[in-house]
């Protein structure tokens, strides 16, 4: 049922114990709300976390004004939607030189006719690492959510940041992220969606230091009339600036998933190595992949490669593990297992990505 105040405890806590501890410090939203009584905040040195209500109600908007590109990207509707309505949402600095780590549990509950919309800003100064491992969870059969999160890296800095899009058959969530990358900084985010009526996930990234590198990786498994958009923008304002896109779809029933990924190289950006990717598998006749990979170079000096396809699972592969015995629907989950793997392999904690193997598992039906 719906999530109200009076009766959170339970239904949160039941949510937060599904969910494995892989960093020191939890951080808990309901509803784009941060619960700082569900969360777990120890004294980090050089760590400061705060709700955006919070750096509101404190008169801390300078900082905000200063560094906030959302306000006046105008043609971004549902990013200028969510500057306009949004309530809460966390605010993240870490200091020169620290390593922190965050397990970020979001949950979103039956909305009604509400766009829950939480807004968030990171920002990591320089030689500072930065790992999230975001959940994203619906309680209840129904929810939307419009996510903005703006992410600022200083000179040497990295993000590590691992998406769960887990929310359950109902739920519609756009989750839009804009990255700003000075010298020699590393932006790394990997997405692994699994079930949602409506997802959409945009990732704008803009390398404007020399040296900096963008990994963005996602997976995408969608069934019954589930959809999943990807759109991804990398502008590469400097020299030397590296970016990689890998994104793998798997569709069944008549689900969709779409990828828009776009590469601008400008013309001081000599040097530019950008590579992209899109891999799909239609694995019923009714389900739909669309794609759309674009490149723009305005510099002569570049290294730059995209592609994207869609297959059904190839009759010879299923053919060589059905003469070993298996049966024909499990050497398909056995194919699709496969065919996600490298997307996995960028999750570099072991426990996160054991849990993330359960969950394709389940979806693939390979633990029944």
């Amino acid at each position: 049922g719906v999530i109200t105040k009076q009766g959170i405890s339970q239904d949160i806590h039941a949510i937060i114990d599904s969910i494995p501890t892989t960093q020191a410090v939890r951080l808990v939203l309901v509803d784009g709300i941060f619960y700082p009584k569900y969360s777990v905040l120890p004294e980090i040195n050089g760590l400061s976390i705060s709700g955006i209500s919070e750096a509101i109600s404190g008169q801390n908007l300078d900082v905000m004004d200063k560094q906030s590109t959302i306000a006046s990207v105008s043609k971004h509707a549902l990013s200028a939607l969510n500057i306009a309505l949004c309530q809460d949402g966390l605010m993240i600095l870490l200091s020169e030189g620290v390593e922190a780590g965050i397990d970020f549990i979001n949950i979103i509950t039956d909305s009604g006719n509400q766009i829950r919309q939480p807004y968030h800003q990171i920002t990591v100064l320089g030689n500072a690492t930065l790992t999230i491992h975001e959940h994203q969870v619906l309680k209840g059969t129904s929810g939307m959510m419009n996510a903005v999160s703006e992410i600022f890296l200083s000179e040497h800095a990295s993000i590590d940041w691992v998406k769960v899009q887990d929310p359950g058959a109902g739920a519609c969530y756009i989750d839009t992220t804009y990255v700003q990358q000075e010298t020699s900084s590393t932006y790394n985010v990997s997405t692994i969606t699994l079930t949602g009526t409506l997802l959409r996930n945009q990732q704008y990234v803009s390398l404007n230091g020399i040296a900096a590198h963008a990994d963005l990786a996602g997976l995408y498994l969608l069934d019954n009339e589930e959809q999943a958009d990807n759109l991804i923008f990398i502008r590469h304002r400097s020299p030397e600036c590296t970016s990689n896109q890998l994104y793998k779809g798997v569709m069944d029933g008549q689900s969709t998933g779409t990828f828009n990924g776009k590469i601008v190289v400008d013309q001081d950006a000599q040097k530019t190595n950008a590579f992209q990717s899109n891999k799909n598998i239609l694995v019923s006749d009714e389900a739909a992949a669309f794609f759309r990979p674009q490149l723009e170079i305005f510099a002569d000096d570049v290294k730059c490669s995209h592609g994207a396809t869609s297959s059904e699972i190839e009759d010879s592969e299923l053919f060589y593990l059905r003469a070993r015995g298996i049966g024909k629907e499990k050497a398909k989950s056995l194919l699709m297992l496969a065919f996600a793997a490298d997307v996995v392999e960028h999750i570099s904690d072991e426990t996160l990505k054991a849990f993330i193997v359960e969950k394709i598992e389940a979806k693939l039906k390979l633990n029944l």
